[in-house]
């Protein structure tokens, strides 16, 4: 419960979270100051995590479309833009984990081996992304894509940490609803999707929290 985890919280030197909305709603159950600081992925930068993609060899541009979600209007809208833009989807099949029925006949390319290594080139030579997962979410920015983040309705908890994501990213208008997607695809959203000022400011931010921390021996959540 909240009394147990805030006793918690206080015998700690510092506490760190990733989510700004979490932030904001455990700082009012104590006097013990909360950072808000990026998710681990974030802290390298392009060049690092190019040295540890492994190439999966697509011809052509393509749509890399990665849903943990089970929405099927999701997967038909996209599979219409797809074909409007004369572009072949390039998708992982059941990337939850779980078997989906409605992965079954999506994608024109299916990545069903897929590791983090080569999921990781996917987003990198991507020509568009789309997603309703964090990570790829991550990647994209990290990669320059032109990237979209469609909502997770059975799972609103991942549209907070997406939606603080993308915060640090200033560019909450690739967080789109399902039925704009195609226009938002075929006219383009206006804002480059770059990492942008603020992510750099919050890495710099994130690297000094973590070596006060190591230096102090802090205990972080």
């Amino acid at each position: 419960d909240i009394e147990r985890l805030v006793c918690g919280i206080n015998q700690l030197n510092a506490v760190s979270l990733r989510e700004k909305q979490d932030v904001e709603l455990l700082q009012k159950y104590t006097n013990k100051e909360i950072s808000w600081v990026l998710d681990p992925t974030l802290l390298l930068d392009r060049k690092e995590w190019e040295k540890l993609s492994v190439c999966v060899p697509i011809e052509g541009p393509y749509l890399f479309c990665y849903l943990l979600g089970n929405d099927s209007t999701q997967r038909r809208i996209i599979l219409k833009t797809a074909r409007m833009m004369h572009m072949k989807i390039v998708s992982i099949p059941f990337a939850d984990g779980k078997y989906n029925f409605v992965d079954l006949k999506f994608g024109d390319i299916k990545i069903g081996d897929a590791g983090p290594l080569e999921f990781l080139s996917l987003i990198k030579n991507a020509h568009i992304v789309i997603t309703d997962s964090f990570h790829a979410t991550v990647f994209s920015s990290i990669f320059d894509r032109d990237f979209y983040v469609l909502e997770r309705a059975e799972e609103p908890t991942m549209n907070t940490r997406i939606l603080s994501l993308l915060e640090i990213l200033e560019v909450s208008e690739r967080f789109v609803k399902t039925n704009e997607l195609a226009d938002k695809i075929i006219n383009g959203i206006q804002t480059a999707p770059s990492s942008g000022r603020k992510l750099s400011q919050m890495r710099s931010l994130s690297m000094a929290y973590l070596k006060k921390g190591l230096s102090q021996e802090i205990a972080c959540i």
